[in-house]
């Protein structure tokens, strides 16, 4: 389970930064999870409690979906179906 807590890139921890922010209800019902788990700051993070975190491994996954399809070179991201390479010859 502890892959679910690997950020792939920095992208992805942004990702979910900014959705949380962006979403007050979501970031209070994380934000009430982790409380639940770790009840005092003494409290010390195992895997067992990370286990128990399923909304914090939802909102992490659900960033790294996101970053993968936006930011997928070959991936139109509207269609997600895949789109054609440059040209090797193009200019940008």
């Amino acid at each position: 389970m502890t892959q679910f807590f690997v950020l792939q890139t920095s992208n992805t921890s942004t990702t979910a930064i900014y959705y949380l922010a962006t979403n007050p209800d979501k970031q209070e019902r994380l934000r009430q999870e982790i409380d639940r788990e770790l009840e005092t700051k003494d409290t010390r993070l195992t895997a067992q409690k990370l286990q128990n975190m399923r909304y914090l491994r939802a909102c992490i996954k659900e960033s790294m979906r996101y970053v993968q399809e936006v930011s997928s070179p070959t991936t139109n991201a509207a269609s997600l179906s895949p789109s054609p390479l440059p040209h090797p010859h193009a200019y940008i």
